[in-house]
């Protein structure tokens, strides 16, 4: 047995305060609380900011509804490289636990940017630009949602672009990575509540 001299406890190591925190954050929220409903089902709705690449919203806001504690739908609204978006998906959570895997499948619209640039070559007048074009999307991802509200989702996949939207006479390979089919990464990050 080691002697304090002093009385005085040693203060309390990092690791010591980081496992605290999450013991503190993984409690009900109130004496009461129902410990066993799923949180999506006591916070059915989320609303964010969410940024990625062939994302539903681009850069832009972010909503969620958990239907049941399996099925949520989530759209999403904002700017990108394709122009305004609009999106909106399905999504299977396979756990009802705060941090759940899910997959997700949903349709995006883009409006495209227009007017195009105008463009001249030699003796050639052309417009350059991006067409409203619709993207279908395949995702998978996790989710979680705090007991407190703080929610946050990363998903990963791909995108296909249905309708060509490059308008040019000669689109450039860089073009067409940028604007047309490809991966899916997005990072949302947003509030839980009833």
């Amino acid at each position: 047995m080691q002697s304090n001299p002093g009385g005085l406890e040693a203060a309390p190591s990092p690791v010591r305060r980081a496992f605290a925190l999450v013991v503190l954050l993984s409690l009900p929220a109130r004496a009461g609380a129902p410990s066993d409903v799923p949180i999506r089902e006591q916070k059915p709705w989320v609303l964010g900011l969410g940024v990625g690449w062939n994302s539903l919203e681009g850069a832009g806001i972010i909503a969620s509804h958990h239907l049941l504690p399996h099925l949520s739908i989530d759209a999403g609204l904002g700017l990108s490289l394709v122009g305004p978006k609009l999106g909106v998906r399905a999504r299977y959570n396979l756990l009802q636990t705060p941090l759940t895997p899910f997959a997700a499948a949903g349709l995006i619209y883009a409006a495209g940017w227009a007017p195009g640039i105008v463009v001249i070559q030699g003796s050639d007048t052309y417009a350059r630009g991006l067409k409203a074009t619709l993207f279908g999307q395949l995702v998978v991802g996790g989710e979680w949602v705090s007991r407190f509200g703080l929610a946050a989702r990363v998903d990963l996949g791909y995108a296909l672009r249905f309708v060509d939207n490059v308008r040019s006479q000669h689109p450039s390979r860089s073009e067409e990575t940028a604007v047309g089919s490809g991966l899916v990464f997005s990072l949302d990050l947003g509030w839980a509540f009833n």
